[in-house]
Order: structure tokens, then sequence, then C-alpha cells
């Protein structure tokens, strides 16, 4: 017959072992089950109460769009973009209008003064009175060639009589024909607006060209025939 061993008191401790493992466990379920209350609370809270009611399964799949949702990016206004951009071109438009009206008057001074000026060089010349265009040209004088690269001659006022008689000699440049710069100033009684640049403050009429200076119209320069 074979001899049985009885550990009592083994069985008991392992009995208690287990009674205490099981209470561990229903603890921390409880506590982990509290703790996950406790955030679905605080969660049901930001998100105003949108997951209240679902089983935490339901809760967690909820979270989800709920954290994404927290920036919300605006779509720009595209009106509100067109009427922006509108009213800088408005802007823009409105300050050229106003220093063109600045300079528009002044401009048409300038245009007027030549005209008076044009008519006393003119009579000067038609007369032959060199003295008299003289007394409307800048010192020194200025020559120039027919070609960009040809170099500005100056010339005092003791060399003028001489280059006058040949200046008003020769071709104006107007014309197929050949016109003599005389000539052409003789049956312009008014310059065309054509001839003035565009800060009207240079005319050049055939070969010679005349500009403002410190406020006042004088012949400057003339171009030759090489």
């Amino acid at each position: 017959m074979a001899n049985t061993i009885s550990c009592p008191s083994t069985a008991r401790s392992g009995r208690g072992s287990l009674k205490s493992n099981n209470k561990e466990t229903i603890a921390q379920g409880t506590q982990e089950y509290g703790d996950r209350g406790k955030r679905r609370d605080s969660t049901n809270d930001r998100c105003g109460g949108a997951v209240s009611g679902f089983t935490n399964s339901t809760y967690f799949d909820m979270l989800q769009p709920c954290r994404e949702n927290k920036v919300k990016f605006v779509k720009p206004d595209t009106s509100s973009v067109i009427r922006f951009c509108i009213s800088v071109a408005l802007i823009g438009v409105a300050i050229v209008f106003l220093a063109y009206r600045g300079e528009a008057p002044k401009i048409e001074r300038e245009a007027e003064n030549f005209q008076s000026f044009w008519r006393t060089f003119r009579a000067a010349v038609v007369a032959g009175d060199t003295n008299g265009v003289m007394a409307r040209t800048a010192f020194p004088f200025k020559t120039r060639g027919p070609l960009d690269d040809d170099p500005v001659k100056t010339h005092p006022a003791e060399e003028f009589p001489a280059m006058l008689a040949m200046l008003l000699r020769q071709d104006a440049g107007v014309a197929a024909a050949e016109t003599p710069m005389k000539d052409l100033i003789a049956r312009t009684d008014t310059v065309a607006e054509r001839n003035f640049d565009r800060g009207h403050k240079t005319v050049r009429l055939g070969a010679f060209v005349f500009q403002v200076v410190d406020g006042k119209w004088w012949f400057t320069m003339a171009y030759t025939a090489g």
C-alpha cells in the first residue's frame, strides 16, 4: 500500500494566494475602469458631450476624429481677395492720374514758352540777324555728326557766325528732296507737338536741337552732315 502525503498547510496557502491575486486583479480592473471613465468624461467635456452614452469601444473610435478636428482650416474668401486687388489697382491709377495732372500744366507752360521763343528765333533767322540768333544760343555751342558714335564737339561764341551760315545751308534731312535748314525754319510757323520730347524739355527740328536751360529755351546743338 502506497504512502499518501497530505500538505494541508500548503494547500491553504495556495488558496490564500489565489484569493489574494484575485482581489488585486479586481482592484486593478476597477482602478483602470475608473481611469477610463475619467478620461471619457474629460473627453466628453472637450468634445461637447459628443461621445456620451456610447460603449468604451465606440468611445475610442469617436475619440480620434474629435482630436483631428481640433485645428480647422478656413478656405480663403475669393471675393475678398478680388476686391482687395481691385482696390490696390484703383489706388495706383489714381496716383498716376494725380501725378500727370500735376505735370500737365508745367508741360503746357514749357510748350507755350517754346512757341514764344520760336517766334523770336525764327524771325532772326529769316531776317539774317546773326546777333539775334546768337542772343538765343547757348555757348559753348555743340555739334555732332550724323552717327551715334560721332563725337560731340564744342564751339565758343567767336566761331559761331561763320558756323551759323554753314548750318543754315545744310540739308534738314526731313524729305527725300534736299531742304536747307533756313527754308525749313522759314516755313515752320509753329513747331508741332511731335517735335517735343516726352518731358517737353527738348525740341528737335531737322538738324537743330533746342533745350530748356535754367528755365529758358536755347538753341543748344546742331547735327552736321559729316
